[in-house]
């Protein structure tokens, strides 16, 4: 895919990325979409790319599955990345200003000061 691209952007002397763009490319490497309509479902595929190169990027990633005996491709659930400050796991991140107060009272403690006036 990657030869690919890069030799038709050098016949066509236009940009990589008017050719697919490199997530775009790596989408459908990792997908290997069965069919033109498949493939036009992929985010930044659209009917001009479809119209240009639907049948070039079909006839390799056919050719593709063939030689590799790739009959279905099932990829994992897509899970969501969890938001920041949100708990990642068994772990959990304290707020900033929480764990800078604890540290300090930790500190106090530990320093046993005298109180005022006593």
């Amino acid at each position: 895919m990657k030869e690919w691209r890069t030799g038709k952007a050098r016949k066509l002397k236009i940009a990589l990325f008017q050719i697919l763009h490199q997530r775009v490319a790596v989408q459908i490497t990792v997908t290997l979409p069965q069919s033109l309509g498949e493939l036009e479902q992929k985010r930044g595929v659209g009917s001009k790319s479809i119209a240009k190169f639907g049948q070039q990027l079909m006839d390799m990633i056919t050719a593709y599955r063939c030689k590799h005996g790739i009959e279905q491709v099932i990829l994992p659930e897509r899970t969501e990345a969890p938001l920041l400050g949100q708990s990642v796991g068994k772990r959990q991140k304290k707020d900033t200003r929480q764990a800078i107060l604890d540290l300090f009272k930790k500190t106090i403690a530990r320093l046993r000061l005298p109180k005022p006036g006593g």
